[in-house]
């Protein structure tokens, strides 16, 4: 063995290629050749030491590094924990609230339906009673009794197509067509050709030169008046107390504020007091108007027809034929 290690020492290290099985290092080679001794141990032992003191300060640091990270997301995630409990508290408190709120709604349309019910059914009751008391009242009444071969009256309405006369036989009225010769005896004795106007409501007279004035709290007016149409033959000028003032709307749509008298009007055998206003009628076809609250429960008017009423008495003829 000793010759064996002498030639291996002088030979030098051993070749890095060999088998498998007899594969050696030359550190291998080199640790069994130096022996181990106590000194040796120590120093390796201090080495290792002085190492791990090395380290461990970098270690220190790097976990005090870490810590600060740590707790910062240990305070997140707390934050976030919290945050998510309050938001679920407040969720099933808004869920709470609402199913109350729901519950409040359907006992209240649950007890207005039973009112409404309740108030139905005594009404119901109520009118049930009334009718039962006029059924009772009914069969106490004793019933009419009619005579033996009673028949019922039967109503019959005659037409006649024939045209109403100078008078009607019905309310016994006069019968007047759409022109009618007018007797203002107050003013002149000549009659003067009017027209019937249902549509219009006051009667009309056309004066000339109205001059309107006042003495002593009476207002009168001063106007002429031509029976003739066209013409100022047979010209009256007359005074006559106003009776008031009336706005009235002429044919062309404008309208005005004409003073209104009351005098006599005869239409053939009838005479009654009449309320006319006063206005220029010159460009009009007819001196004289007749509203229908002059004819209105006087007379019965035939559209179709005119001057169904004598003119005038006295021996005076119309002023227009």
């Amino acid at each position: 063995m000793a010759q064996e290690n002498a030639e291996s020492a002088a030979a030098g290290p051993a070749s890095p290629t060999s088998t498998r099985r007899g594969r050696t290092t030359a550190k291998a080679t080199t640790r069994k050749s130096t022996p181990k001794t106590a000194e040796a141990r120590k120093s390796a032992k201090k080495a290792v030491k002085k190492s791990a003191a090395k380290k461990s300060p970098a270690k220190k640091s790097t976990a005090k590094k870490a810590a600060p990270k740590k707790s910062a997301a240990k305070k997140s995630a707390a934050k976030k924990s919290t945050a998510k409990k309050a938001a679920a508290k407040k969720s099933v408190a808004k869920k709470s609230t609402a199913k109350k709120a729901t519950a409040k709604k359907s006992t209240a349309k649950k007890s207005t339906a039973k009112k409404s019910a309740a108030k139905k059914s005594t009404a119901k009751k109520s009118a049930a009673k009334k009718s039962a008391k006029k059924m009772a009242a009914a069969k106490k009444k004793p019933a009419r009794k009619r005579p033996a071969g009673h028949k019922p009256a039967t109503i019959t309405r005659r037409v006649s197509r024939k045209r109403p006369t100078s008078r009607s036989k019905k309310k016994n009225k006069p019968v007047i067509g759409w022109r009618e010769w007018v007797v203002l005896p107050e003013f002149t004795a000549t009659p003067i050709k009017a027209k019937v106007d249902s549509g219009a409501v006051t009667s009309s007279l056309h004066a000339f030169n109205l001059q309107i004035s006042t003495d002593g709290g009476q207002t009168t007016a001063r106007f002429g008046v031509a029976p003739k149409q066209g013409s100022h033959a047979a010209k009256t000028v007359v005074e006559h107390p106003i009776v008031g003032f009336k706005k009235v709307r002429s044919s062309n749509g404008q309208a005005e504020l004409r003073p209104v008298i009351r005098t006599v009007a005869v239409i053939g055998e009838e005479s009654f007091d009449i309320d006319v206003t006063l206005a220029s009628r010159d460009a009009m076809g007819f001196r004289m108007l007749l509203g229908r609250k002059a004819v209105r429960n006087r007379f019965v008017i035939d559209p179709g027809r005119s001057f169904l009423q004598p003119a005038a008495s006295d021996g005076v003829e119309p002023a227009d034929q």
